[in-house]
Parts: C-alpha cells; sequence; structure tokens
C-alpha cells in the first residue's frame, strides 16, 4: 500500500503503460488529486480514507462498462458489511451511503487503446477513520466514515481492503464469465429502492424530471418511468436523487 499519490486511477495507468498486467492493484493512504464521477473532486485527506484502483482487460462493449462500475460497488458494499456496517445502500450507480450519507464511491474509466485491448480502471475510495469535522464544510452534512458507521468500533484499513480485493475478484470473474444475473441480485439486496422508488433526474444538460425506479437493464442503465409511462435508460451522465 502507498502512502500517497496523486490518484490511484492514474498510478495504476502509468504502470499499465509500463507494461503492467490486468489486475493490477495500486492502493494507497492518500490522493493528492482524487477524483470522483462527473469530474468532482474527492477528498482525500492522509490517513483517513482508502483508495483502491484496479486495471481490468473487459471483453465487453463499451456500452456495459456500467456493469463494471455496478460490480465494483456491489463489492465495495459487501466488504464494509463484512466489517460490521450492514446498512450500507448503493445508490446508483456509483455511491455509497449510510442514512443517506455517502460512505464511498467508485469511479470507472475506460479507454480504447487500438490494436490493444481496452482498459478499464475501476477506482474506489472508502472514508474509514474520519470524523464529522474532517470533512471540508461542504461536504460535513453530506458524507460519513466507517467510524461514524460502527460507532466508534474502530475499522482497520487492511482489513477493509482485503475484503473489498476477495469480492471484487469474484465479481470480475462473474462479468468474465458473463454471469450478470448474479450481479444484479446481489445489487439489488444492496440497493436503494431498485424498483419502485420515487426519484428526481437530473439531466447532463440541467433539466430534470420526476420518475420511479423499475431496476436495471442488461448494460446496467437503471429504468425509471416517469409520469406520463415512458420507461428511459438512464446513463453515467445522469444523476438521481431518491426522495
Amino acid at each position: 500500500m502507498l502512502d500517497r499519490v496523486d490518484s490511484t486511477n492514474e498510478a495504476v495507468r502509468r504502470y499499465r503503460r509500463a507494461g503492467a498486467s490486468d489486475g493490477t492493484v495500486v492502493l494507497a493512504h492518500e490522493q493528492t488529486a482524487g477524483k470522483g464521477r462527473m469530474g468532482r473532486a474527492w477528498s482525500s485527506e492522509p490517513g483517513l480514507g482508502l483508495y483502491a484502483s484496479v486495471l481490468v482487460r473487459p471483453q465487453a462493449p463499451p456500452e456495459r462498462v456500467t456493469r463494471w462500475t455496478l460490480g465494483a460497488a456491489v463489492a465495495a458494499a459487501e466488504a464494509c458489511a463484512a466489517l460490521g456496517c450492514r446498512k450500507v445502500r448503493i445508490k446508483w450507480p456509483n455511491d455509497l451511503l449510510v442514512d443517506g450519507r455517502k460512505l464511498a464511491g467508485c469511479l470507472a474509466e475506460y479507454r480504447t487503446l487500438d490494436p490493444e485491448p481496452p482498459e478499464l480502471i475501476l477506482g474506489t475510495g472508502f472514508n474509514v477513520h474520519h470524523e464529522a469535522g474532517d470533512f471540508p464544510p461542504e461536504l460535513a452534512t453530506a458524507a460519513t466514515s466507517l467510524r461514524q458507521a460502527l460507532q466508534g468500533n474502530e475499522p482497520n484499513r487492511e482489513d477493509l481492503a482485503a475484503a473489498y480485493l476477495e469480492r471484487l475478484s469474484g465479481v470480475l470473474a462473474a462479468l468474465s464469465a458473463g454471469d450478470w444475473e448474479s450481479i444484479v441480485e446481489r445489487w439489488q439486496r444492496q440497493a436503494l429502492a431498485p424498483v419502485g422508488g420515487r426519484v428526481q433526474v437530473r439531466r447532463a444538460n440541467g433539466t430534470g424530471y420526476d420518475a420511479v425506479t423499475c431496476g436495471l437493464d442488461d448494460a446496467g442503465a437503471l429504468i425509471v418511468e416517469q409520469e406520463d409511462g415512458t420507461r428511459v435508460h438512464l446513463t453515467l451522465g445522469e444523476s438521481v436523487r431518491f426522495e
């Protein structure tokens, strides 16, 4: 495990350029340029979180890459549960929440590298040892940590890393074998209102609408039904807020 990197995703990318193979893992205690979905910064103060990235060579078309994002979220949620945090819920597509506050997030970055196989880097950041005052002011009421969720029981980052990588290995094996159904079942057990949940959908252009969740499609998109009965398959450029 590295003490400090710019971002674990970027570190994996550098290793890949140097010849690293599928399955290469980078773990770090601190990121100086951590990032989340849609280019958002990820607060990565030293000694408080766990940051992990894995290099994958998926034999799948780009439109199905969301499967890997959801699979990483499943592995992360199950790892937290293994440490005693069983209230974790996955908010589509990549956030882990406890009582509505963000505990962890997954970021999948996909690039084509012709004539080489495509590159997929799965990055996951966990808030582990944070107390309420450790978060930036803008996140003070929106984020939580394993320490807070476990109400004083001290989590161990090495145990969390081992639990996450063990479960992620199983997820990747299932996806590589085409077993999407088992991942969907595991996701549904951990997901926040996967069917029948009322949400507000926000498009990339800033417009939005109210809808009801109807589960996942074959590519991992969240299906929602608008008030007029129209069903929409959401892309990663859209976000949802649960009511």
